[in-house]
């Protein structure tokens, strides 16, 4: 058998390589806050630093410098309370006081698990997962936008680092399908609750992998 191929648009390769592990260590605190936390003084940190992967980061999360290039960011005197209204709003949350009050509780791991299985197209170990702790398959995020693993199939309005796609999507929702899937919960995005159906269209990656219109005939 092949090798899943994942489809990384370079913004979102640069994001992954920018946090390395750090995205993956939610066993090393004790609550999502403290994760969050620390994430976002990466990219504080990074942001001082000038890094064009975290100023890419704030171009497409903060909510009052959404869209601009990053010649323009540079130039901004950026501070941490502009990490802070990235990290909030790329989770999902109102805003930075509304996720520390919202996320100081332990992670999901096998919900977590089971997002990176999917997106990453294990199907292997998804199904084992979803095997132990059924479930999941309708779950909703911990996080402030409440995506299931469906929409983060969609790779649309997540977490920028988990918008890939890969090769074999489309076998992979088949396989929440069979556990059960029901597609009938709305995340929280673009000032609005969305079914994942209904991300599809605006999704780029799906776009770029062709895989748009397959998707829809599948969740019609």
């Amino acid at each position: 058998m092949e090798p899943v191929k994942i489809y990384k648009h370079k913004d979102v390769e640069a994001i992954i390589e920018l946090y390395g592990e750090l995205l993956f260590d939610r066993d090393c605190f004790a609550t999502i806050k403290e994760h969050l936390e620390e994430i976002k003084n990466f990219l504080w940190n990074s942001l001082k630093n000038k890094s064009e992967a975290a100023l890419k980061e704030v171009s497409n999360y903060h909510p009052y410098y959404m869209g601009k290039t990053i010649d323009e960011l540079v130039h901004l005197p950026l501070n941490q309370q502009d990490a802070e209204l990235t990290i909030s709003n790329e989770y999902g949350f109102k805003n930075w006081d509304n996720l520390i009050e919202k996320s100081k509780v332990a992670y999901n791991y096998d919900f977590e698990d089971a997002v990176d299985f999917a997106i990453s197209g294990q199907a292997n170990e998804l199904n084992m997962i979803l095997q132990r702790s059924p479930i999941i398959i309708d779950q909703c995020s911990q996080f402030g936008h409440k995506a299931t693993i469906l929409h983060y199939l969609i790779a649309n309005g997540t977490e920028m680092w988990r918008q890939i796609v890969p090769d074999n999507l489309i076998d992979i929702v088949k396989l929440l399908l069979d556990y059960g899937c029901t597609s009938n919960k709305a995340m929280i995005v673009y000032g609005g609750e969305y079914y994942p159906y209904e991300l599809i269209d605006s999704s780029a990656h799906l776009h770029s992998c062709n895989l748009d219109d397959q998707l829809k005939m599948l969740l019609k």
